[in-house]
């Protein structure tokens, strides 16, 4: 069997451009993995969290004093299909006043409102897509 010129031609650029495609999809998988890992590394508290001698008691204002981390896992948005869980250890104050009506507080992000399990951005990602595919 005699191969052509051109049958050889095509079959590598095919392979060419199959293999191009795989580099670049690998390329972006391996991006976003990096992206995912680092946003895990710095949960929500630690990059908005605010200086530890300046939070003052929601109610009175005094100084609080540390009181320990809660943890907290946040459901988000999912990603490529998968279920994203945020672990969050949400920082506990103590107000040191005795006549606090609130004696604990914790802190509060932008991203999850006080006893949330889902995220702002996952409870808005639910109602647009019952608002666009609602049966």
């Amino acid at each position: 069997m005699r191969v052509e010129g051109w049958h050889v031609m095509l079959f590598l650029a095919t392979l060419l451009a199959v293999a191009a495609v795989i580099v670049a999809v690998t390329l972006v998988v391996l991006w976003t993995v990096r992206r995912v890992r680092i946003a895990a590394a710095n949960p929500p508290d630690s990059a908005t969290a605010k200086p530890r001698s300046a939070t003052g008691g929601p109610d009175c204002g005094v100084i609080a004093v540390g009181h320990g981390r809660r943890r907290v896992r946040l459901h988000d948005i999912p990603y490529f299909g998968r279920p994203v869980r945020l672990p969050w250890a949400k920082r506990v104050w103590r107000c040191p006043d005795q006549g606090c009506p609130r004696m604990t507080f914790a802190e509060e992000h932008a991203l999850a409102g006080p006893r949330a399990k889902p995220t702002a951005r996952a409870v808005n990602w639910a109602t647009d897509a019952l608002q666009h595919f609602d049966t």
